[in-house]
C-alpha cells in the first residue's frame, strides 16, 4: 500500500507553473500567453539596441519585472501595469539618469 502511494507521488510531482495557470480563467491565461510573446519580441529588440551600444538599463529592468510578474504571479492588474511600464521604458530611448 505504501509503495503504491509513493509511486503515485513520484509520477505526479508538484509543478508550480501549472498550479499558477490553474488559478487563471481562460481570458487571463490567454492574455498572459500574449504578454509572454510580446516580451520575447521586446527582449530581441533590447538585444539589438544593446548591440548598437544603446543604454537599455531602464527598459531591461522593466522587462525583468514583467518577466517575474507574468511567470511567477497571477496578479492580472500587476502584469498589465508592468507591461505598460515596459512599453513606456522602451519608448524612452534616452531616459534621464537616476544619478542626476
Amino acid at each position: 500500500m505504501l509503495s503504491t502511494k509513493r509511486s503515485e507521488m513520484e509520477n505526479q510531482s508538484y509543478n508550480p507553473k501549472k498550479a499558477l495557470a490553474a488559478l487563471l480563467n481562460d481570458a487571463d491565461r490567454s492574455a498572459f500567453t500574449e504578454i509572454r510573446n510580446e516580451l520575447a519580441g521586446v527582449e530581441k529588440q533590447l538585444a539589438d539596441l544593446e548591440c548598437q551600444g544603446e543604454d537599455t538599463g531602464n527598459a531591461r529592468a522593466a522587462a525583468y519585472e514583467l518577466d517575474y510578474r507574468v511567470n511567477c504571479t497571477v496578479d492580472v492588474g500587476a502584469v498589465k501595469a508592468a507591461r505598460d511600464h515596459l512599453q513606456k521604458a522602451v519608448a524612452r530611448r534616452h531616459p534621464a539618469s537616476v544619478l542626476a
